[in-house]
């Protein structure tokens, strides 16, 4: 069976799912670091976790190592997005015509991500990490200068 749930959907799944301690993997009681949350795959739909950290402004790592019960489809609106560099670590992921699989990885600039539809099979480990990351800190990092990409980078980050 294929469960098919918007992006709002999933994730609105996951982020109503306990935040548990990165470390132990037990409930999180005390308060919780903003900068830090972990999050038990949702039940109905697989077991694992997701991990987001908050690094500095403007760069957010995501880690994820989950395994859905059923295969899942994720419906994609178009939306705004920043730089991304995603690892898959272990499984296989698609996205209409790209596929990823372990040991791949995907750059994709920012600015309007396309509508998209992606898949994640039933049964099957996935590993992933991403690095989320605002061009003005890209530049910065290039140029030295705050909210400087150089031109030839200029393709990367397109006004949304």
């Amino acid at each position: 069976m294929t469960i098919t749930l918007t992006q709002h959907h999933y994730w609105e799944l996951v982020q109503q799912t306990r935040e548990i301690d990165a470390a132990s993997g037990q409930p999180n009681h005390s308060h919780p670091d903003k900068h830090d949350i972990t999050w038990k795959y949702p039940k109905p739909l697989g077991e694992g976790y997701y991990r987001i950290i908050h690094l500095r402004k403007g760069l957010v790592i995501g880690i994820a190592d989950y395994q859905t019960h059923d295969d899942l489809t994720i419906l994609n609106p178009e939306r705004e997005h920043p730089l991304e560099i995603a690892y898959i670590l272990a499984g296989t992921l698609s996205c209409d015509s790209r596929s990823f699989t372990s040991g791949q990885h995907s750059f994709c600039g920012s600015g309007m991500a396309p509508k998209e539809v992606c898949k994640k099979p039933s049964h099957q480990r996935i590993v992933e990490v991403d690095f989320h990351l605002a061009p003005s800190l890209l530049g910065q990092w290039i140029s030295g200068e705050p909210d400087h990409l150089p031109a030839v980078f200029s393709h990367l980050s397109k006004p949304s």
